[in-house]
């Protein structure tokens, strides 16, 4: 399997409707709502993990992006977020 081919995918976990942002979790609220980090974020998605009560998990599933893309850096989908906390 060549790199290439390998697609790094990141999600952050919705509890109670809302996402827990990477370092606010204890510094400060995570007040953004599922539906506000999918309009901040174009791509991203919605993505249930689990079918049973104790495993059953939302996730809010980050876009992939292009590592060898010369074009265009790869987006700070996480300063995104703390920006609009």
């Amino acid at each position: 399997m060549a790199l290439t081919e390998i697609d790094i995918e990141r999600r952050l976990p919705v509890i109670n409707g809302f996402v827990q942002v990477p370092d606010k979790q204890i510094t400060g609220r995570t007040s953004v709502t599922l539906a506000e980090a999918n309009a901040l974020i174009p791509g991203s998605d919605s993505l249930r993990v689990g079918e049973s009560r104790i495993v059953d998990q939302l996730w809010l599933k980050l876009p992939a992006f292009d590592r060898f893309a010369d074009t265009q850096p790869p987006s700070d989908f996480f300063g995104i977020l703390k920006g609009a906390v």
